[in-house]
């Protein structure tokens, strides 16, 4: 299940499915940012997915 900029799908991570890039949700209130990546910020697109793994792990 994707979800789109401004969306508040619970605390966790989260990935974006162009990018690959993570953010970290804390609490339950936070909602998804713009993709902090250039190339889709340019493009206006974002979706992120619930995280299965970090890059960084």
């Amino acid at each position: 299940m994707a979800f789109n900029i401004g969306e508040k799908p619970g605390r966790g991570r989260y990935q974006c499915v162009f990018s690959d890039d993570v953010v970290t949700l804390e609490t339950d209130d936070d909602a998804l940012p713009a993709c902090p990546n250039t190339d889709c910020l340019i493009a206006h697109e974002t979706r992120w997915e619930k995280a299965k793994f970090s890059k960084n792990s």
